[in-house]
C-alpha cells in the first residue's frame, strides 16, 4: 500500500501515507479496521510471474494418509518456495464417498516445473486428482473441486448460518496434533450431522517478501511468526448445541497452540475468535506495539466507533 484515503468517525476525510499521517499509515497495515472506512487506496504492483497464469492441482486422500500427507507439506514448506502455496481443507464426502483430506497446489509457473511439488503428493496415491491451468482472479473458484461455487454463495452460506471460527499459526504441522484433528473434525460431522458443519482450511504461503520487511515497518506484527495459518469453523442452524460446539473448538485451538512451536497464540487478526483471543495475538506481543496502537486509536477513532471487530482498547478508556 502506497496511501489510503480514510473517511473518519467525526466526518473528516484524511490521507495517510509515508508522508502525511505516518502514524496511521503504520497503524493500518495491520489494524485498519479499528480506525475508518478506507474510500480509496493506491498500491504499488509488479509484474505476475508466468503472466499471471497458475496451475493448480487438487489431491484428496483418505484419512489414513494424513501423517503422510502433512510430512509432504512440512518438506515442501521449509522454505516455502516463492511459487509455491499449499492448502489443507477436510471434505465431509470425498470422491470416494467419505471424509477426505483435499490438498490443493497452487504454482506460480508453467506446469511441467510444477513436477517436484507434485510428484511426492502423487507418491501418496490419492483417491482422487485434479489439474487446470488459472489465472489469478479464476483461482477461488477453480481449487477445491469446485467447492467454493456452492460455499461462497447466499445459499451456500445460509444452510449452516451461526460460524464460529478458531484460528492459530503454526511453525510446522505438529503430526500428532494433525491426526487427533481430523479424527474429532470426522467425529463431530457425523455427530451432529444435518445440524451442523466443521471446516478446515490451513494455509501455507511463500513469505519471502513480506519477511524483508522490518518487523516494525507497520504494524502487522508476524513478518517470522506465521509459516501456515490454521482456520477450524463449526457452523450450525440453531444455538441449541453452541456451548458444545464451542467448548469442541476452543480445545482444538488449545492444542494447535502447544504444539505451534511459538509458545503462544499468534494468528491473522481476520481470523481472531473476538471473545477468548487476547489482542496481543492479534497485534503482537511486545508492549510498545499496541501502546502505539492505543495512542492512535484515542486520535482518530476516541468514541471506539470503529471497536466492533477485533478491539484493542477497551470501552472504559474510550472518550463518551
Amino acid at each position: 500500500m502506497v496511501s489510503a484515503r480514510l473517511l473518519l468517525a467525526n466526518g473528516t476525510i484524511v490521507e495517510a501515507s509515508d508522508d502525511k499521517n505516518q502514524d496511521l499509515f503504520w497503524a493500518l497495515r495491520g489494524a485498519g479496521h479499528n480506525f475508518g472506512i478506507v474510500l480509496e487506496a493506491t498500491y504499488q504492483v509488479y509484474p505476475q510471474l508466468n503472466e499471471g497464469k497458475h496451475f493448480v492441482v487438487d489431491f484428496e486422500f483418505e484419512l489414513d494418509k494424513l501423517e503422510e500427507v502433512f510430512e509432504v507439506v512440512n518438506a515442501i514448506s521449509d522454505p516455502m518456495p516463492k511459487e509455491v502455496a499449499v492448502f489443507v481443507i477436510g471434505r465431509r464426502r470425498g470422491a470416494n464417498g467419505k471424509p477426505t483430506i483435499n490438498v490443493n497446489l497452487v504454482y506460480s509457473g508453467p506446469e511441467q516445473e510444477s513436477a517436484p511439488f507434485v510428484r511426492p503428493f502423487d507418491a501418496i496415491s490419492p483417491v482422487w486428482k485434479d489439474s487446470k491451468t488459472a489465472t489469478w482472479d479464476a483461482l477461488p473458484w477453480a481449487t477445491y473441486n469446485g467447492l467454493n461455487n456452492i460455499l461462497c454463495t447466499p445459499e451456500g452460506w445460509a444452510r449452516f448460518p451461526i460460524k464460529n471460527f478458531y484460528a492459530a499459526n503454526v511453525k510446522q504441522y505438529d503430526i500428532a496434533t494433525m491426526r487427533s484433528y481430523f479424527d474429532g473434525w470426522r467425529d463431530m460431522n457425523e455427530k451432529y450431522n444435518g445440524k451442523a458443519m466443521f471446516s478446515v482450511m490451513f494455509e501455507s504461503f511463500p513469505q519471502q517478501r513480506v519477511r524483508e520487511i522490518p518487523d516494525d515497518a507497520t504494524a502487522y506484527p508476524w513478518r517470522h511468526g506465521s509459516q501456515h495459518f490454521l482456520m477450524i469453523e463449526g457452523a450450525y442452524k440453531s444455538p441449541a448445541d453452541e456451548d458444545l460446539i464451542d467448548e469442541w473448538l476452543s480445545k482444538q485451538q488449545d492444542k494447535f497452540i502447544e504444539t505451534s512451536g511459538y509458545g503462544r497464540l499468534q494468528q491473522y487478526v481476520n481470523y481472531g475468535h473476538g471473545s477468548k483471543d487476547p489482542p496481543e495475538a492479534l497485534y503482537g506481543y511486545e508492549p510498545w506495539r499496541l501502546e502505539k496502537l492505543r495512542r492512535i486509536k484515542k486520535e482518530y477513532d476516541p468514541e471506539g466507533w470503529f471497536n466492533g471487530y477485533q478491539p484493542f482498547l477497551d470501552e472504559a478508556e474510550l472518550d463518551g
